[in-house]
């Protein structure tokens, strides 16, 4: 198989703006009385990408299957020295279950062993011309001669190296089918490294621009799934059971010698996954005042029933500054899970299906877990756990609008376990029995009920989800 795709995308605006129009109904330009020309401007881009694809696939007595795949993808928004990228792809399955050897065996209704490796390439980022550098005009004022003159500037450094983000897979999976196929399990292990990623490292100031699109860094995701499922039926009684797991761990490979990457309240470098909560240990609820004045230094306001910081380098200092701040959470979803129940006796069928996520955390801000923000409500959960003089035990800090950049920092306090199991769906159904049916219109009917997320466990707060 040959084919080939063709994309392309532009846009052409225009404005100016008129008032004082002679009539309310005709809002024709040259019918208003006053033209505002400053605000006259024109603004458009142009976008295209052009794909080429073949497939090849080779299969033999139902034993042995081989498919090779390429592709050859242009994109506009690399430069004319790196605009094209080749992607091939292979996958090769050994039905074993045809097999003399296994036949003989009498264990297996299916297996099937598969092997597979390929290339994908990415070149979704920001802006339609990434490559090269923009310039701004009208924004910036020049004095020449003692008279202001509207200039432009430069904004952006140029890549003129820029080329397509690869990412590369290897799987291994093993199919295998037991009693008819009536127990069936499906297990694959994969690995996938993402190289010479798009992205914008940290450039010094003294540059004077923003930084360009590069292609630096790699990331490895690798993980295992694996499938289960029974399905059979006693007498009228149909039923099925089916159940998945997987899970995916990621690295940060090489961020080319540039990091950590510091945003807000996330880090990410070499080692660890990326974009991992970053903020300030939390170390309990000051009780006293005598406590306050024998711990180390904090920014803000301090009062008793505020949170307490951990010092990370003691031996250094007695403050708690951004040196002390550390990882406090990972918020990619580990050990995702499904349940699929189905029952069907005659004309009734239910199904019921759960999912739910083994390991998350999650850092709550803003509303959520600072009372009174933004002249706001203060949630029944946190005012039943706030400190107060009687209650020193409590999860959190007294409530107050003072201190708030200590008590409401990025920290340990305000990262939660995200891990849940919920009830995603439920269907109770009925099918009519044609016989019942007299109007000919009608070709069959089912009544059913179905209701989703009815039930959800979790270890957030009440009301967040």
């Amino acid at each position: 198989m040959v084919g080939s795709s063709f994309e392309v995308s532009n846009q052409l605006e225009y404005n100016i703006a008129g008032s004082f129009f002679l009539s309310e109904d005709i809002h024709y330009m040259n019918l208003a009385t006053v033209k505002d020309v400053k605000n006259i401007y024109t603004s458009g881009w142009d976008e295209a990408m052009v794909g080429v694809f073949g497939r090849v696939v080779y299969s033999w007595k139902s034993r042995y299957t081989i498919t090779g795949n390429l592709r050859f993808d242009g994109s506009s928004r690399f430069g004319k020295n790196n605009r094209w990228g080749s992607f091939p792809s292979v996958s090769a399955a050994w039905r074993l279950s045809e097999e003399a050897f296994v036949k003989n065996l009498n264990i297996f209704s299916n297996l099937k062993l598969r092997l597979s490796w390929g290339q994908l390439g990415n070149q979704q980022i920001g802006g339609n011309f990434p490559y090269t550098s923009t310039f701004g005009v009208g924004n910036y004022n020049y004095m020449f001669n003692g008279v202001i003159v509207t200039g432009g500037k430069q904004g952006t450094a140029s890549n003129e190296a820029l080329k397509w983000e690869t990412s590369e897979s290897y799987n291994v999976g093993l199919d295998m089918g037991f009693f008819n196929n009536r127990l069936n399990f499906s297990g694959n292990y994969f690995i996938k490294d993402t190289k010479d990623m798009l992205m914008k490292l940290p450039v010094s100031s003294v540059l004077g621009l923003d930084a360009p699109f590069q292609n630096a860094g790699k990331i490895r995701n690798k993980g295992w799934e694996i499938a289960l499922d029974w399905h059979d039926k006693i007498g009228e009684l149909g039923y099925d059971v089916r159940f998945n797991i997987a899970d995916v761990k990621n690295e940060v490979v090489d961020l080319c010698g540039v990091g950590p990457i510091i945003t807000g309240s996330t880090i990410t470098q070499e080692g660890y996954p990326i974009g991992m909560i970053y903020g300030y240990e939390a170390d309990g609820i000051y009780q006293t005042q005598e406590e306050i004045d024998n711990g180390p230094t904090h920014f803000g306001t301090i009062l008793p029933g505020y949170v307490k910081y951990k010092n990370q380098n003691p031996e250094e200092d007695n403050v708690i500054d951004e040196k002390d701040r550390v990882i406090i959470g990972d918020p990619f979803p580990r050990y995702s899970y499904g349940l699929n129940l189905g029952l069907t006796y005659k004309g009734f069928d239910v199904s019921v299906y759960f999912e739910g996520i083994g390991k998350r955390d999650v850092m709550l801000t803003q509303d959520l877990v600072q009372p009174l923000n933004n002249n706001g409500n203060i949630s029944k959960w946190y005012l039943e756990h706030a400190w107060s003089e009687t209650n020193t035990g409590a999860k959190y800090p007294l409530i107050s609008t003072l201190g708030q950049a200590n008590n409401y920092a990025a920290s340990s306090q305000w990262v939660f376990d995200a891990s849940y199991f919920r009830l995603r769906n439920l269907t109770v159904g009925y099918s009519v029995p044609q016989s019942w049916i007299k109007n000919k219109v009608l070709n069959n009917l089912r009544v059913y009920f179905s209701g989703a997320n009815l039930f959800t466990t979790s270890n957030l707060p009440d009301g967040i989800d």
